[in-house]
């Protein structure tokens, strides 16, 4: 458990980083440009495909093109800006950026029990 903890930790420092040379060329799919964004903060991210086709959005569309060049800005910022425009939001559990649609309640429960 304190590995879990670790690790959003982790994450949470690395969404707070400023990025000041992120872009988004015309035509990149919203796929490929999270996974640019993934590999640059150095994160694992992943998409909950079933949730995404239930609620016809797809994420093999090209992203709106995105340039940030002069400003830094916080990297969850960037991820919000990638997601805006699918109707797509994010959340981070256990050190895993998760995208997800933004009507989506769910959530993850951690229960902990004593076996002992």
């Amino acid at each position: 458990m304190e590995f879990d903890r670790e690790a959003a930790a982790a994450l949470r420092a690395k969404l707070d980083e400023p990025l000041s040379d992120f872009s988004v060329a015309e035509g990149t799919t919203l796929r490929k440009a999270l996974s640019d964004f993934a590999e640059r903060i150095e994160a694992d991210l992943v998409i909950e495909e079933a949730l995404l086709q239930e609620n016809a959005i797809s994420i093999d569309e090209p992203s709106p093109p995105i340039s940030i060049r002069n400003t830094p800005v916080s990297a969850r910022t960037i991820l919000e800006l990638l997601l805006q425009h699918s109707e797509l939001s994010f959340q981070t559990h256990f050190g895993v950026i998760l995208v997800t649609t933004e009507g989506s309640k769910h959530g993850v429960i951690v229960r902990l029990y004593d076996v002992q």
